[in-house]
């Protein structure tokens, strides 16, 4: 035996791993949604079971043993010192577990994961069958609204940390540049750059009439009517030529059906001035079979799977530069975000 090839025990251990690990999301999920990380971070000293237990009105049995097995999975550091118990948050996951918002924040993935995701996956033998789909439109508003709060923070790393170093267009952003959001969702892109940016008016364009229902209520609860806006379209022509400074593709290109991504490609570059850049942030899926196991590609396996039977089919790094140049854009810019999400800045040539 080779000192490569693995043996049984590292085999079937690699599985329960994996199980662990869907009882982990699963107890992650609980206590995002009883607020139970949220009064463990507020807590200096710790709580017991039975103190978490009596303030959110929970069965003390029930929140002890969420404590110990969150414990053991090593989310919460145990105090035997005091009597009952008290339990804190082991280090850094007050990031991880307790900061909505935060671009580290991973409670919300796990919550959508047990809330969305994983009715998906429960229909896989069925939709193995039947090749039928159920797409991003057809999952409804509440689904609309999870992925909206689960992207947030990815969002807020690309208008803080990503664009303002971007060759040419990172020089520009305090200026009066004319923004199209295509395939919007619900705004949040739209609103975190507007707000950073006060010069700067955004149109979002999607066929999600979900998504374009609650980015009008969240435009008008942030108090930005006139300079963000957003349309419904119907896939064909969007009716903007020649407008736009910049475009934005925030995890749209992957979601988009097959056979109207070089339509949609078509629409970006027509929409940008001369000389306009069309960003692109989106999962690059391995060519090859011997990368599958690659670190970088880890993520965009994990979303190739889960999508598709929603109709997604995750690019690969040939399939998106075809894309591209067929549209008649030249890539000018491309690199990482958090080692799982490619960034491509491409340009109109003027």
């Amino acid at each position: 035996m080779s000192a490569q090839e693995p043996k049984f025990e590292d085999q079937i251990g690699q599985l329960w791993g994996y199980i662990k690990g869907y009882h982990a999301v699963h107890l992650v999920s609980t206590g995002d949604k009883l607020g139970l990380f949220a009064s463990l971070k507020a807590a200096d000293e710790g709580l017991s079971a039975e103190d978490l237990a009596a303030a959110h009105d929970l069965h003390a049995p029930y929140v002890a043993g969420w404590c110990k097995t969150a414990g053991a999975f090593g989310f919460l550091d145990g105090d035997d010192s005091t009597d009952p118990t008290t339990y804190r948050l082991a280090p850094f996951f007050d990031l991880i577990l307790a900061s909505p918002g935060d671009p580290r924040h991973l409670a919300n993935y796990c919550t959508t994961t047990t809330d969305h995701f994983h009715a998906d996956l429960e229909r896989h033998p069925d939709f193995f069958k039947t090749g039928d789909v159920f797409s991003y439109q057809e999952h409804g508003p509440a689904f609309t609204a999870s992925i909206a709060d689960l992207t947030g923070g990815l969002q807020s790393v690309l208008v803080h940390h990503v664009l303002p170093k971007l060759p040419d267009i990172g020089q520009r952003l305090q200026d009066d540049l004319k923004v199209l959001d295509m395939g919007c969702g619900a705004g949040g892109l739209m609103l975190r750059l507007a707000g950073a940016f006060p010069a700067m008016t955004c149109v979002g364009v999607d066929v999600d009439g979900h998504g374009i229902e609650l980015a009008a209520l969240e435009i008008d609860r942030a108090g930005m009517v006139g300079r963000v806006s957003a349309e419904l379209v119907d896939g064909g022509d969007i009716g903007h030529e020649n407008e736009f400074d910049l475009v934005t593709m925030f995890e749209v290109l992957h979601e988009l059906p097959l056979a109207v991504r070089d339509q949609v490609m078509a629409n970006c570059a027509k929409a940008l001035k001369p000389g306009g850049k069309l960003l692109i942030i989106d999962e690059t899926y391995p060519a090859k079979s011997s990368d599958l196991r690659k670190p970088e590609y880890f993520f965009p396996v994990l979303t190739g799977y889960n999508e598709m039977t929603w109709g997604n089919v995750v690019p690969t790094r040939a399939d998106q530069d075809k894309l591209i140049a067929d549209a008649g854009l030249v890539e000018v810019h491309r690199d990482m975000i958090g080692g799982m999400f490619t960034v491509i800045m491409v340009e109109k040539p003027a």
